[in-house]
């Protein structure tokens, strides 16, 4: 009997999870593709995209954090079929997002006069600026998408997104030719094209999302917008339940950040190579994201349910699912570690240093995988503080420190910086599964 709920879990898990993967690689496709097609014009080009997409990354995705942290709470309000509370969710979660966006534009903009002191070298800096510049013009806009995503999610609605996403993401390539290289009459951008373009794609699709809620049964969440007082009290309440999950992102990005930074004091090859290893890695960061996402879901709708035995049937099951797709990822790479990095450029050192990079990732894959599965269901049980403090201790008090002494004092380079990433997405993985496996002790104590 319990093998069999195990099995309805696993499937309902991967019917909410293929949507959410499918729109989560949309959107990582995009940067995949700048990449792939910034690379053609050469290791400079190439090292500016992989410098400003590593700072972009640390701001956008504490802000996707934050939006994905609202979607435990309206699993529950669903859980619950409370639909007062999920049109509350619905309005004072779009402006928590939208708030959270606009800060963090702010700041963005606000570092650019400081990039010439990152230490990255001059050429690159120069080509960094004006990308960047519009990279983080985007970040309302995809605030705003993934607060209608998450929602949308919430209420295990899945495959629009995912339509959205791709074809915008289709939109994006397409754009990539016209402003990189210069075509249908525009002159050619180079990596200033590359966000041009991202920057257009990402309007298209908030406008293409909005107007979906507002032609469907969804729109009743827009009608009863104005039935709700706005209430300071249920704002704060939404941050102090969404902010600790971007925090719990910006705290590993931040490491990978800063893992960068070092790597660009090696020279351009190593962040070149770095950009094409990281970016690699990050395909199936977000697929395993995308099954922590709808165990998060699934974990959190049953918990507004109060069915405790199927609350850590679920969480297993995620578990399971991801173990298994991060084993035959790792297996993907280890056999792919030269061929991969030549998709990217066609110069002999990057793809030999990148080769070595993807080879460690081979080991820590199911640690990133695992860490990522027990964070969401963690989530889902509305566990936030102490992951959140288990994440700091890993990614900043062993993961950045054992990355500069390898890869910095002990002068290993890349390799040792990775090896850094390794020791950090470990601890990350076993810590947070020993306070999994206490919360669990806990509910079987409850039943």
């Amino acid at each position: 009997m319990a093998k069999a709920k195990s099995t309805n879990h696993t499937r309902r898990i991967i019917s909410l999870a293929w949507p959410i993967v499918f729109g989560q690689l949309g959107h990582m496709m995009s940067s995949v593709a700048d990449n792939i097609m910034v690379g053609s014009l050469g290791s400079t080009a190439l090292a500016a995209a992989a410098f400003a997409n590593t700072i972009f990354a640390l701001f956008i995705l504490f802000g996707i954090g934050v939006a994905i942290g609202l979607t435990p709470l309206i699993g529950r309000a669903h859980g619950k079929k409370n639909e007062k509370e999920k049109a509350s969710l619905f309005k004072h979660g779009l402006v928590s997002n939208t708030l959270v966006g606009v800060v963090l534009t702010i700041i963005m903009l606000a570092l650019i006069p400081l990039m010439p002191y990152f230490g990255q070298p001059e050429e690159v800096i120069d080509t960094t600026i004006p990308y960047y510049f519009t990279l983080a013009l985007t970040v309302v806009f995809t605030m705003i998408f993934f607060h209608f995503k998450q929602f949308g999610e919430g209420i295990y609605i899945t495959k629009p997104t995912m339509v959205i996403t791709i074809i915008g993401n289709i939109v994006n390539i397409g754009l990539n030719f016209i402003f990189i290289y210069g075509m249908l009459g525009f002159p050619a951008y180079g990596v200033l094209g590359a966000g041009i373009a991202t920057l257009i794609s990402r309007i298209l699709m908030v406008l293409t999302l909005f107007l979906y809620f507002k032609s469907t049964h969804l729109k009743i969440y827009f009608q009863t917008f104005n039935n709700h007082y706005f209430s300071w009290k249920k704002l704060g309440f939404i941050l102090k339940n969404t902010l600790p999950v971007g925090f719990q992102y910006i705290i590993e990005v931040s490491a990978f950040v800063l893992g960068a930074i070092m790597i660009g004091w090696l020279g351009t090859i190593s962040l070149a190579a770095h950009q094409i290893a990281i970016n690699l890695v990050s395909i199936t960061y977000l697929i395993a994201s995308g099954i922590s996402s709808a165990t998060t879901i699934r974990v959190s709708n049953l918990n507004g349910l109060g069915k405790t035995k199927e609350v850590i049937l679920a969480a297993r099951s995620g578990m399971k699912i991801t173990f298994v797709f991060m084993l035959f990822a790792s297996a993907v790479f280890l056999m792919g570690n030269k061929f991969l990095p030549s998709l990217y450029i066609d110069e002999l050192p990057v793809i030999n240093m990148a080769s070595k990079l993807i080879f460690i990732a081979v080991l820590f894959q199911l640690m990133d995988g695992m860490q990522i599965i027990e964070l969401g269901i963690l989530r889902g049980l509305n566990d936030l503080k102490v992951p959140t403090y288990l994440t700091a201790i890993a990614y900043w008090v062993i993961a950045l420190p054992t990355s500069y002494f390898l890869g910095i004092y002990f002068k290993i380079g890349a390799e040792g910086i990775w090896w850094g990433y390794l020791a950090g997405l470990t601890a990350s993985a076993l810590m947070l599964f020993i306070r999994y496996k206490k919360i669990e002790n806990r509910l079987h104590l409850s039943l």
